[in-house]
């Protein structure tokens, strides 16, 4: 509606330039180099209009030239990646499927297309995995750590190799990483708790509980059951260590 508006205003402008101009030829007389040119106001206001309109399209010509090479590239790269999305969307299809042959077919296809795409990390890890490449799927996981969106899901794929490795320090490792970048990731602190539990480190398993309640990674029923497990655990090892202070004061809290 501004644009209309616009549109006739300029309209009437003109038009009522052109009627002045009809009125009011007047006369122009230009002298240069020996050379006089004689006319009207008007025939030199419409030359020197047209000169100008002339003007513009050429230099808009021109910028287009320039910005063609871009333009086509930009082209051809929008065309690589949804080639490469593409690809990357049957790749995850075909690992889901359980089709380890076009899992890796499109995941090279993929990484032949896309540059910085960090599901690229979760895909090739996939397809390794379902080939039994160990080293292949490791280095996949460690990959998706320097991507924040696939961080976590890096650190879950490294847990369970190391479980599986029995490596436990290094599980714990990845756990507390896991919990510390996602405190309501429910995995993450089921995983850092059992494996502190294991070790007997009960003041650690409290701390990690403590945050669980403060950021309700669980129900509330659920946590409260398991802080009383842990204080009778901590309770019992003082026991067996003779110290009563302890003793009592984990009891007395559990009792609560």
């Amino acid at each position: 509606m501004i644009r209309v508006f616009i549109f006739f205003a300029f309209a009437a402008l003109l038009a009522a330039g052109v009627a002045m101009l009809a009125d009011h030829p007047g006369a122009l007389v230009i002298n240069w180099l020996g050379w006089e040119v004689r006319t009207s106001f008007g025939v030199a206001f419409i030359f020197l209009l047209v000169a100008a309109i002339a003007l513009i399209a050429f230099y808009r010509f021109y910028l287009s030239i320039r910005r063609a090479p871009i333009l086509i590239g930009d082209t051809f790269a929008a065309r690589r990646r949804r080639r490469g999305l593409q690809a990357l969307t049957q790749g995850l299809v075909a690992v889901a499927a359980g089709d380890v042959e076009s899992s890796r077919k499109f995941a090279k296809r993929a990484e032949d297309l896309l540059e910085a795409q960090p599901l690229l990390q979760l895909l090739g890890a996939q397809a390794a995995q379902m080939e039994g490449d160990e080293e292949a799927v490791s280095a996949h996981y460690q990959a998706m750590l320097d991507a924040p969106e696939t961080e976590i899901l890096g650190l879950r794929g490294l847990l369970t190799q190391a479980l599986r490795d029995g490596d436990k320090e290094a599980a714990k490792g990845y756990a507390a990483r896991a919990y510390t970048l996602k405190p309501q990731s429910l995995w993450a602190y089921q995983s850092l708790l059992e494996l502190q539990c294991e070790e007997g480190d009960w003041d650690g398993a409290l701390a990690t509980l403590k945050q669980a309640k403060k950021k309700k990674t669980a129900r509330a029923d659920v946590l409260t059951r398991q802080h009383v497990v842990l204080l009778s655990a901590k309770a019992a090892r003082a026991l067996d260590q003779d110290d009563m202070s302890t003793v009592e004061s984990c009891a007395l809290k559990a009792h609560k």
